[in-house]
């Protein structure tokens, strides 16, 4: 897959500038809109996503798969697997806190946004952002991140990650196309934080309390209570619990 990259030193947001980008002119798959700061970055949900300027890696990623919609999970996971495929060529362990969250152990180190757009059945723009903390060493408060810096004690060259990264998404877009979603699906599983673990979560005002049994192809979270029920929640009607402070998120 070929990725052409286009810098800009500040932007709103680097996914809603390629969104724009798609609805204004064709723009090709692979473009990549990279910024060294955000000024209304976004995470999932509706949260902001906060970074240094010049820090951090901030870029969305264009993919066209024309993608049947009932495998929309697959580009969550594949996106996923590529973060945690550059860590360890990094010699940092990381797991996929669900849905696309990237941890060292209880510490978020990256986040994902896709926003996909349908023609019929197929999904056929998916515009993937990726915020991953590099070289920041003060994050203002916030519950738990870290970054690379701070996991090495050494600053990394954000151009040459940047290629690193778009390195093992190239690899692990090509698994989703050529339709390996099974082997996607189980390496996603063996990444997955607190898989088989008790968590609390919320639901609403509640707090809740089981055991995270799997994520599904589909998406959907798999927990089992004290009574052995077994319930299955879609992203954004729960939300795991690392911390205390989660609940500040």
């Amino acid at each position: 897959m070929n990725f052409e990259v286009i810098h800009y030193q500040q932007i709103n947001s680097t996914n809603s500038e390629l969104k724009e980008q798609c609805q204004r002119q064709n723009v090709k798959e692979g473009t990549v809109i990279l910024a060294d700061f955000q000024t209304a970055g976004r995470g999932t949900s509706g949260n902001i996503w906060q970074a240094e300027a010049g820090k951090n890696l901030l870029c969305s990623i264009l993919f066209q798969p024309q993608l049947e919609v009932e495998h929309h999970f697959g580009i969550t996971q594949f996106v996923s697997l590529a973060l945690t495929d550059t860590l360890q060529e990094l010699q940092v362990q990381a797991q996929i806190k669900w849905p696309n969250d990237i941890y060292v152990g209880r510490q978020k180190i990256a986040g994902i946004l896709i926003e996909n757009t349908l023609m019929g059945s197929r999904i056929q723009n998916s515009v993937v952002g990726i915020g991953l903390n590099v070289n920041q060493a003060d994050y203002g408060g916030l519950p738990n991140p870290v970054s690379l810096h701070q996991l090495k004690g050494i600053e990394t060259d954000i151009r040459t990650l940047l290629k690193e990264v778009l390195t093992h998404i190239g690899h692990r877009y090509q698994q989703l196309i050529q339709a390996k979603f099974k082997a996607i699906h189980q390496d996603y599983l063996d990444k997955l934080f607190l898989l088989g673990q008790p968590v609390r979560y919320l639901k609403g005002p509640a707090t809740l309390e089981g055991v995270l049994n799997r994520v599904s192809e589909s998406g959907e979270l798999e927990i089992e209570d004290a009574k052995g029920t077994l319930h299955k929640y879609l992203f954004g009607e729960v939300k795991l619990l690392v911390a205390d402070a989660d609940r500040r998120l």
